[in-house]
C-alpha cells in the first residue's frame, strides 16, 4: 500500500534529484564550450608552418630538378642537330636560326638556348628564368658544366715552356707562334703550331731577343743586345742571323704599305746613333732613320696607313710616320711610361706601366685620349683578334689580363698565375701570352 504520508518525502527528493541534473547539464556545458589556450594554438601554428615550409622546399627542389633536366636535355637535343648539320654539310651552321636545315635550335618550356660557333667546334649554353644557374655544353668535350660559353680572352690556361728562358715576345704568322727570349739556356727562340707544344731553335747568335713580329710572309726578330741584332725566317724554325746598321737597343717593329719598321733607344755606350729608327722592305737590309725625338720608343704599330710608335720615357711620348721614315711627335694625353701599342677595329690602343690612366687610344693616331684601365697594373703588351682588344701585365695586382671590345671600356681577369707576363698576339683562334718569369711561362685563351 502506498502511504500518502511519503509524498512530501518524494517530493522533496524529486525536486533535489532535478537540481542536480540541472548543474550536471551546466557542468557539461561549461566543459563542452571551453577552447584552446595560446600557448596551444601557437604550437599548432609552428606545426603547420614548419610543415608548409618542409612541403615548399620540397617542391621547389623537385621543380628544380625538374628544370635542370630540361636544360640539360635541350642541351643534348641541340648538340645532337648540330652534329647531324655538320655530318650534312660538312660544317657547323653559322647561327642557331640556319640549324636543322633552317629550322633552327629548339627549346623547351622558358628555356634559352645560346649557340657560339668557336674554333673547335661549337658551345652552348641554356638559362631558365626560373633558375639562377646557367648550364653549357662545348663540342670539343661533350661535358654539360656549370655557367654560361665564357668568352674568349676571359679564361686562360698556363702551360710549361720547353726552356725556362726569359720570353720577352711573341707573334704569329704564316699558322705558327713564335715567341723569343732575352736570356736563358739554350735555345732563346721557340715555335708552335698550336699554342700548346712547343719546340726550341737554335740560332747562330746568342743575342738578346727582344722582339718578334711577322710581315710580307717571314718573321723579323731584333735584339737589344749583341753583335748580331737581326735574325728573319720564313718558317720560324730556320734562322739567318745578321747585323744592324746602328747597333741601339731595338724594341719593337712592324709591317706595313709592304715596310718593315723598327724603334729603340740609343745606346751610345757600344756605338749606337741617335738614328732609333729603321725601316726594311726584305727585313734583311735595313736604313736608319732619325727620331724627332730621342725618347725610349718601346713599341710600333700599323694602322690605317699610318705608324705610330709610343715611348716609356721622352717629351711627347708619341711620334707618326706614313712613310716609316719622316716622323711627327704627339704629345700624349698623360705623361705616362707608355709600353705598347696596337691597331684594330679601326682604333690605335696604348698601354702604360706606370701612370695615371694607362690606356689611351685614337681613331686617327694624332688625336689621343686616355682611359682608365680596371687596375693599375703595369701593362707591358696589347694587341688585337677576334673583335678584341686583351692587354697582359709583368707586375701588379692579380687581375693581369684586360680586355675590350671598343678600346674604350674594359674589364680585368685574373691570370693563372702570378707571372711577368710580357707580350700577347692571337692567332689561330687562341690568345698567346709570354712571360719572363715564374713556372709556367705560356698561358692561352682559346675560343
Amino acid at each position: 500500500m502506498f502511504s500518502t504520508e511519503l509524498l512530501p518525502r518524494y517530493a522533496k527528493l524529486l525536486n533535489r534529484g532535478r537540481k542536480m541534473s540541472k548543474q550536471g547539464s551546466y557542468r557539461k556545458r561549461s566543459i563542452q564550450t571551453e577552447g584552446f589556450t595560446i600557448v596551444e594554438l601557437l604550437i599548432v601554428i609552428i606545426v603547420i608552418a614548419i610543415l608548409a615550409a618542409i612541403t615548399i622546399v620540397a617542391y621547389n627542389g623537385v621543380a628544380r630538378q625538374a628544370t635542370e633536366a630540361s636544360m640539360k636535355s635541350d642541351l643534348r637535343n641541340a648538340a645532337t642537330v648540330l652534329e647531324l648539320d655538320k655530318t650534312k654539310n660538312g660544317n657547323y651552321p653559322a647561327n642557331a636560326e640556319s640549324a636543322n636545315g633552317g629550322g633552327g635550335l629548339k627549346t623547351s618550356g622558358s628555356n634559352n638556348l645560346s649557340y657560339v660557333p668557336k674554333s673547335y667546334g661549337f658551345c652552348l649554353a641554356v638559362t631558365n628564368p626560373s633558375s639562377s644557374s646557367s648550364l653549357h655544353l662545348r663540342s670539343d668535350n661533350g661535358q654539360i658544366e656549370p655557367g654560361i660559353c665564357a668568352p674568349v680572352g676571359s679564361v686562360w690556361t698556363a702551360s710549361a715552356a720547353p726552356i725556362q728562358n726569359g720570353w720577352r715576345s711573341v707573334a704569329y704568322g704564316n699558322g705558327r707562334f713564335v715567341a723569343v727570349a732575352t736570356n736563358g739556356t739554350g735555345n732563346r727562340i721557340m715555335s708552335s703550331t698550336d699554342a700548346i707544344n712547343w719546340t726550341t731553335h737554335a740560332t747562330t747568335s746568342t743575342s738578346d731577343w727582344w722582339t718578334v713580329t711577322f710581315g710580307g710572309g717571314k718573321f723579323i726578330v731584333l735584339a737589344e743586345h749583341g753583335y748580331s741584332q737581326i735574325a728573319t725566317s720564313t718558317d720560324g724554325q730556320n734562322w739567318v742571323v745578321s747585323g744592324a746598321p746602328q747597333s741601339n737597343y731595338w724594341h719593337s717593329a712592324a709591317y706595313g704599305n709592304g715596310r718593315f719598321v723598327a724603334v729603340g733607344q740609343l745606346n751610345a755606350s757600344e756605338g749606337g746613333s741617335v738614328n732609333t729608327v729603321m725601316s726594311s722592305a726584305d727585313g734583311m737590309t735595313w736604313t736608319p732613320h732619325a727620331a724627332n725625338e730621342q725618347g725610349y720608343w718601346e713599341s710600333v704599330a700599323y694602322g690605317n696607313g699610318r705608324f705610330v710608335a709610343v715611348a716609356d720615357y721622352g717629351s711627347d711620348h708619341i711620334m707618326t710616320s706614313t712613310d716609316g721614315i719622316s716622323w711627327t711627335t704627339i704629345s700624349a694625353p698623360e705623361q705616362n711610361y707608355w709600353y705598347a701599342v696596337t691597331y684594330g677595329n679601326g682604333r690605335f690602343v696604348a698601354v702604360a706601366t706606370y701612370g695615371t690612366n694607362r690606356i689611351m687610344t685614337s681613331t686617327d693616331g694624332l688625336n689621343w685620349t686616355a682611359v682608365t684601365a680596371p687596375a693599375q697594373n703595369s701593362w707591358s703588351s696589347v694587341t688585337f683578334g677576334n673583335g678584341l682588344f686583351v692587354a697582359v701585365a709583368y707586375a701588379g695586382t692579380a687581375y693581369r689580363i684586360m680586355t675590350s671590345s671598343d678600346g674604350l671600356s674594359w674589364t680585368g681577369y685574373p691570370a693563372p698565375e702570378q707571372n711577368g707576363w710580357r707580350s700577347v698576339v692571337y692567332g689561330n683562334g687562341c690568345f698567346v701570352a709570354v712571360a719572363n718569369n715564374g713556372t709556367n711561362r705560356i698561358m692561352t685563351s682559346c675560343e
